[in-house]
């Protein structure tokens, strides 16, 4: 994977492959990262997931985390 950040924002990029006894996986994510102050964050990511296992299953997700940090 590979991970930027400057100032108030972050970017990164994830890419991963496993091999499982019956199937086989792949998984992708990239994540942009936007700091509103120096305790409070917001984090929309989208992944996609394909399992090969017989038949393929592909999978598209996103999300939005927000944070608080203490």
């Amino acid at each position: 994977g590979a991970y930027y950040e400057r100032r108030r924002c972050a970017w990164g990029v994830f890419v991963d492959y496993a091999n499982f006894a019956n199937a086989h996986e792949y998984a992708a994510e990239i994540t942009f990262k936007y700091r509103f102050t120096q305790n409070i964050y917001t984090q929309p990511t989208l992944h996609v997931i394909s399992t090969h296992q017989g038949s393929s299953a592909t999978q598209l997700n996103a999300c939005l985390r927000l944070g608080i940090t203490l």
